[in-house]
């Protein structure tokens, strides 16, 4: 037994310490203090928190409490319970292979959503053209899922009747990728451009233009996409999450078809500089194809106004147009194309055309 000031109790209730005795029995160490029934602290509880100036160290029957212990009484506890000790070794040891784990971890993390991302341009550039179509089929299989394709006749017949226009604003002879074009049954106003030059359009945005040159500016707007190959640039920076699912998942390819898949759901969100650039290749082919430029400013308010008609029927969240969500600020894109000026360039379809465009999901 000890007494004096060789042991201070701190009994997580009151800022100060009080002296108390303790005594080592077979089994447990014993605190004494006045006015108080002894505590038992058994050995196999006690955990050794500092080895600093003397020993600290609680027990887990007694958690809210601290016992300070001074060199002599610490070497008391040594010799009638060693493998309190080993237990702290344990324990240390136990910490660093967390803080080992934990770095490693650190590390893959900074790989998937830091390395592979900047990474993802130059991955794009080293990427064959077959493989990216080969992609691009895969993606558009899965979307078929959440948009389903317009079929039958009338949606034959439009797609016919939009064919020529596509050619004018792409010429598949000269480019890394034939242009496969769809319309997709769903009534948000939007087109997505997928990996290896396939191009959808959705029943909504056809709804939505009232004019021909307003469809071929989206239709040109998605096309720099494809040139650009900007939708396997986004996939690529995506991939990390993938490669950690995939990971989670024991490596079964499941997470990378769950980002492919919920990447192009979202409507495959490009950075504000793939946007920008998008825009001003889209003017410049229009031009080129005597289709007025001023058309893409006239697509942006025409989605501007289903937003807004959307919002006017009351609080409810809304799914807003790839084009509008998070693009460069709509009005300096609108201010930019209407830069261009109207060429008084003949319409880029014929009215019987574009009434057969805009029935092809309504067989």
């Amino acid at each position: 037994m000890s007494g004096g000031d060789d042991a201070l109790l701190f009994d997580g209730r009151s800022a100060g310490a009080r002296v108390v005795e303790v005594e080592f029995s077979g089994q447990s160490l014993l605190i004494r203090s006045p006015g108080e029934d002894v505590r038992s602290w058994p050995y196999s509880s006690l955990e050794i928190l500092d080895r600093g100036n003397g020993l600290r160290l609680r027990s887990t029957t007694d958690a809210d409490c601290r016992l300070r212990l001074s060199n002599a009484l610490s070497d008391q506890l040594f010799r009638a319970a060693p493998k309190v000790f080993s237990s702290g070794e344990k324990n240390r040891g136990q910490l660093a292979l967390i803080l080992a784990l934990t770095a490693g971890a650190a590390a893959i993390g900074a790989f998937l959503f830091v390395g592979v991302p900047l990474a993802a341009g130059p991955l794009t550039l080293i990427t064959p053209p077959a493989a990216e179509a080969t992609l691009g089929a895969n993606v558009s299989g899965q979307l078929s899922l959440i948009y389903p394709r317009c079929e039958g006749p009338r949606a034959q017949a439009a797609e016919q009747a939009a064919r020529p226009l596509l050619d004018r604003l792409y010429d598949s002879q000269s480019e890394p990728f034939e242009l496969s074009f769809q319309f997709v049954d769903t009534p948000i106003p939007n087109a997505m451009a997928l990996p290896g030059g396939y191009v959808m359009a959705t029943r909504g945005l056809i709804e939505t233009l009232d004019h021909p040159d307003q469809f071929a500016a989206v239709m040109a707007h998605e096309i720099a996409h494809v040139r650009n190959r900007d939708a396997l640039t986004g996939l690529y920076r995506s991939a990390g999450l993938g490669l950690l699912l995939d990971l989670v998942t024991g490596g079964s390819g499941l997470g990378q078809q769950i980002i492919l898949l919920a990447g192009q759901a979202t409507s495959l969100q490009y950075t504000r500089a793939q946007e920008a650039r998008a825009d001003e290749d889209a003017l410049r082919q229009l031009d080129a194809s005597q289709i007025n430029p001023t058309a893409l400013a006239h697509a942006f308010e025409r989605m501007q106004a289903w937003t807004a008609g959307k919002e006017e029927t009351g609080p409810v969240e809304i799914e807003l147009p790839e084009w509008l969500s998070s693009h460069p600020d709509t009005a300096r894109r609108i201010e930019r194309a209407r830069a261009f000026g109207d060429r008084g360039f003949a319409p880029s379809l014929s009215q019987e055309e574009w009434e057969t465009i805009r029935k092809a999901c309504f067989d």
